[in-house]
């Protein structure tokens, strides 16, 4: 099985680059007496090549010499435990009703959502309606988790080496799919030497280090 997926990107980091707008979490979303269920969806190692770069740059330079690599070192990596840990202790504090789903639940096999026109609510691009039936709770909220390795360029010339994780937050009313908050927690965790020694220990140190920076960042916006 290949664990790492490649993202290459002129300009910037995909993840600093979306379209996604953040949305306040809803008012009420803690008041209310509705019951939340929270699925972990943790995407595989990944590498993102960042920097300005042309098609010919990015065709001499697919990254493909970063797969063994990073293969080696994902099996160092339990962040599902860990953002789960965080939402347990937050959802905790703040007296809301709430479950984790099941972590093998296939958000691929979902309907994208049409939706109505004219509306002013946001909504989400997938129908999340279906699961509050199957698993009887009112909202849901799906926590995208990539994390991975940033190689920065100037047009073929690598420029740096990060570790990188983003986590992407969406809080679904389960009555209409309307969104009751998105945000985005993105970080980078700088390398400390070089990213091959110690088998790949500062890399694996750089990863952490940006995924714990996403985590905290979570305790301010949800």
């Amino acid at each position: 099985m290949n664990l790492i997926k490649y993202s290459t990107i002129a300009l910037v980091l995909v993840f600093l680059n979306s379209c996604a707008i953040s949305i306040p979490v809803n008012k009420n979303f803690y008041s209310n007496d509705k019951k939340l269920g929270i699925i972990v969806h943790i995407e595989d190692i990944a590498l993102t090549q960042m920097g300005s770069r042309g098609l010919l740059d990015l065709a001499l330079t697919p990254g493909n010499r970063f797969k063994e690599p990073l293969d080696s070192i994902a099996p160092n990596f339990d962040f599902r435990e860990k953002v789960k840990s965080e939402m347990n202790s937050i959802m905790n504090r703040r007296g809301k009703k709430f479950e984790f789903l099941p972590d093998d639940i296939n958000i691929k096999t979902l309907y994208q959502f049409e939706a109505p026109k004219k509306s002013k609510l946001k909504y989400s691009k997938l129908d999340y309606r279906p699961l509050k039936e199957q698993y009887d709770v009112d909202e849901i909220l799906i926590m995208h988790v990539k994390y991975g390795l940033a190689v920065g360029y100037y047009g073929m010339i690598e420029t740096g080496k990060d570790g990188f994780a983003v986590i992407d937050a969406e809080i679904i009313n389960l009555e209409n799919n309307a969104l009751l908050g998105r945000e985005r927690f993105e970080s980078f965790g700088k390398m400390k030497g070089n990213w091959k020694k110690d088998n790949y220990s500062n890399l694996i140190n750089a990863i952490h280090t940006a995924m714990n920076i996403s985590v905290t960042m979570i305790k301010s916006r949800i």
